[in-house]
C-alpha cells in the first residue's frame, strides 16, 4: 500500500501544477478589467483639459493634449504613505468603461529617495486606442518594508 501512496501522492502533484498552469494561462484570459464611473476621465470635444485624479492613496495633477489620434499627458504623482517603489498606469476605456490599453506613465524607481517621491513627474506622448472614451489611471505600489 505504501507504493501507491508515494505514486499518489506524486500524482497528486502533477495534477496540482498542471490545473495551476493551466489557470495561469487560460484562467485570467476572459477577466476584463472596468473603470468605475467615478474615475473615468472622458475625452472632452476640447482638445486639452486639465484636473486632478484620486483614487485611493494616488494623487495625480494631469493635463492633457489630444491631437488626432495622439495623447500628450503630463503630471505631477502624489502618494500618500512611504514606498520603496511606484508605478502608475494610463488606463485608455472604451464606452463601456472596458480596459482596452494600458501604459505605465511614472516609474519611481526602487528607493530612490529617503523622504518620498523625488520627482514624481511625468511627460508622455502616446496613440489613443481607435474606440476609445477615456482615460482613468491605476497604480501599484511596493510599500517600505524596513529601514535600510
Amino acid at each position: 500500500m505504501e507504493k501507491y501512496s508515494h505514486v499518489s501522492t506524486r500524482m497528486a502533484v502533477i495534477l496540482s501544477i498542471l490545473l495551476f498552469v493551466q489557470l495561469g494561462l487560460f484562467g485570467c484570459a476572459g477577466m476584463r478589467q472596468f473603470v468605475s464611473e467615478d474615475n473615468r476621465i472622458l475625452f472632452s470635444d476640447q482638445e486639452t483639459s486639465q484636473g486632478v485624479f484620486d483614487y485611493r492613496r494616488l494623487t495625480v495633477e494631469y493635463s492633457y493634449a489630444l491631437q488626432g489620434d495622439n495623447l500628450t499627458l503630463t503630471g505631477r504623482v502624489f502618494y500618500s504613505g512611504r514606498v520603496d517603489s511606484l508605478n502608475v498606469y494610463v488606463l485608455f476605456f472604451d464606452a463601456t468603461g472596458t480596459v482596452m490599453q494600458e501604459q505605465i506613465v511614472y516609474f519611481s524607481g526602487y528607493r530612490t529617495s529617503r523622504y518620498g517621491l523625488a520627482d514624481s513627474s511625468f511627460e508622455e506622448t502616446m496613440v489613443v486606442p481607435p474606440t476609445a472614451a477615456g482615460i482613468s489611471f491605476g497604480y501599484s505600489a511596493q510599500h517600505r518594508t524596513g529601514k535600510k
